[in-house]
């Protein structure tokens, strides 16, 4: 075991990635405990059947007692909160760090009010997920050959960045670090306007057409049926460059419209061509 990883890890939330981070790092055997901490004995439980966590208990105090590193992985519009809301129980030196897929308002929100007892945190996206969002589809190879981002802020110290690309390393994935500004401007893009997108194709296609819909629907409108909850936080958080993104998109929309209207064939194909090779090139 690396003297440099942490022995004992507590995991506030156990879904699918809470859970996939605890079935990775025990079947890795890089650890000696893994604490799950939820308001949901039954779903705790099963997360032990699954060895995503060794232990597990509904009190926070319990949870970090003797822990390294607390890893958050609620919602992102708890996060900030139960962050300050755990240091205040957890040792002294303790590292926090979270999955939640908007940067800007949590890092910032801690660097201006950071947690007590001397606690650091350090945010982190692992860019992984499934269809499934439940716990019972959790998988420790998750993310493995997928991309996790950590998202220092001025202050952070080159040996948690350092201890965290380890930690993500050590579950399979690449580590790219940003700014938290960089990182919500990027994945408004790449992932919170995508999701908006399947959710208007969802919302504008009638149920009586759902016959004559094939896979194309199918594939394009899945990211609509996520947690509604989950995603109304991500798009408040980020809710600025998700629109900045929407205004691009109904610039696009609209240039395409009035191809279509005049029937330009040749600014059509043009307009075909260029998302095909962008498209071809991921």
């Amino acid at each position: 075991m690396n003297n440099d990883f942490p022995k004992n890890i507590a995991i506030l939330g156990v879904g699918l990635l809470g859970a996939s981070i605890g079935r990775g790092l025990l079947r890795r055997k890089c650890v000696e405990k893994v604490v799950g901490w939820g308001r949901n004995e039954e779903k705790l439980a099963l997360a032990k059947k699954l060895n995503a966590v060794t232990d597990f208990t509904d009190d926070l105090r319990a949870a970090v007692k003797d822990v390294e590193l607390v890893v958050v992985c609620t919602p992102v519009g708890m996060i900030a909160e139960l962050v300050r809301q755990t240091a205040e129980f957890a040792p002294a030196g303790t590292l926090f760090t979270d999955v939640g897929s908007t940067k800007t308002a949590v890092s910032r929100g801690l660097e201006e009010s950071p947690p007590g007892n001397r606690c650091r945190f350090l945010g982190g996206h692992p860019i992984s997920g499934k269809a499934d969002h439940s716990l019972e589809a959790s998988d420790g190879e998750l993310f493995a050959g997928k991309v996790a981002v950590l998202t220092p802020i001025f202050g952070t110290s080159a040996e948690d960045v350092g201890r965290l690309t380890r930690f993500w390393e050590t579950l399979g994935s690449r580590v790219f670090c940003m700014s938290p500004e960089e990182h919500d401007a990027a994945l408004a893009r790449t992932s919170h306007f995508p999701h908006v997108l399947a959710c208007v194709l969802a919302k504008v296609v009638p149920p009586e057409l759902y016959p004559l819909a094939g896979t194309g629907f199918g594939s394009v409108s899945r990211p609509a049926s996520g947690n509604v909850a989950v995603w109304k936080d991500i798009l408040l958080e980020n809710a600025d460059a998700v629109r900045e993104s929407l205004e691009t998109a109904a610039s696009e929309i609209n240039i395409l419209a009035d191809v279509l209207r005049r029937r330009d064939a040749e600014a059509l194909e043009k307009f075909l061509e260029a998302a095909k090779e962008n498209r071809d090139r991921f």
